[in-house]
């Protein structure tokens, strides 16, 4: 039978108007395209800006018409 392949799902969280998203290295490493769907159900293709395997984080960046919410960041 054919089956869909999904080369990975994960979260991220918009930290920069931008566009620029804080996401997983391990949602984003080896796949061929990234697709981020936001709250409002607005999809963006997503470029790799910067990855680190050793932290498991990465940095994404789509091309937002407009300025998108932040999620603030706590100083705990």
């Amino acid at each position: 039978g054919r089956h869909n392949k999904i080369n990975g799902m994960g979260t991220g969280i918009v930290y920069d108007e931008r566009g620029y998203i804080v996401t997983n290295h391990h949602v984003i490493d080896g796949v061929q395209s990234i697709q981020v769907t936001l709250h409002d159900g607005t999809s963006y293709q997503a470029r790799v800006f910067n990855s680190d395997k050793m932290t498991d984080l990465a940095i994404i960046k789509i091309e937002a018409p407009v300025a998108l919410p932040v999620m603030p960041l706590g100083s705990s």
